[in-house]
């Protein structure tokens, strides 16, 4: 998963959910320096800043779960400064190979 920007920005946090019904989905395996791993239904679920450092392109490696799970969308929120951030900007639908 590759996040670019044109501006740097400080904060986000990222995470993949399934389209069927949103719910979180999959871990994240890799993560660039200055991001941190969170739980919010598993462990490295979801993946967040660690520090205030200035971002612009930020490469992760996500792992989908064992059982499949259907088409998913990776959403993130970026915050630029204390003012200016954008919420639960969403991925094109990453289709799932091999569905019946």
């Amino acid at each position: 998963v590759t996040v670019r920007s044109t501006r740097d920005f400080m904060g986000f946090l990222l995470q993949a959910r399934k389209v069927s019904n949103d719910e979180i989905a999959g871990t994240f395996v890799f993560i660039p320096p200055g991001s941190k791993l969170l739980t919010c239904f598993e462990d490295g679920d979801t993946v967040t800043h660690s520090d205030k450092s200035l971002k612009r392109n930020l490469s992760f490696v996500w792992k989908a779960p064992d059982q499949p799970i259907g088409d998913i969308k990776f959403f993130i929120s970026i915050v630029q400064s204390y003012f200016v951030y954008w919420t639960k900007i969403e991925s094109a639908i990453v289709a799932q190979r091999g569905q019946n």
